[in-house]
């Protein structure tokens, strides 16, 4: 459902301009640096960021930093079992919740 929300934001604009492929530099330290104070990092929103710097793309480009973040966390879950058993059987798991998605077709 939060991809779903995420994507339906996203403009057919954001796409064509293709303005998403000349990003500047949005790693979340540097972002989190350019705050002035620590309330302000507390409350940390990248995609308020993306607003404020008028970047042509905000909602694409949250909808691309939100599925690298999400694959960041699958192949982290999947590296951190303890043996190569484990390893498969939660691959095998995250195949089977992928699939399903596709079969509903959601394939955000």
């Amino acid at each position: 459902l939060i991809d779903t929300e995420i994507f339906l934001q996203i403009r057919a604009r954001e796409f064509t301009n293709q303005s998403w492929q000349n990003r500047p530099n949005l790693s979340t330290t540097e972002l989190l640096n350019d705050a002035d104070d620590e309330d302000k990092a507390a409350n940390f929103s990248l995609y308020d960021k993306l607003n404020r710097q008028k970047i042509e793309s905000p909602n694409l480009l949250y909808m691309i930093d939100h599925v690298n973040r999400l694959s960041l966390w699958v192949a982290t879950e999947i590296l951190s079992r303890n043996t190569t058993a484990e390893m498969a059987d939660l691959t095998k798991y995250f195949y089977v919740v992928a699939h399903r998605c596709l079969e509903l077709c959601n394939i955000h």
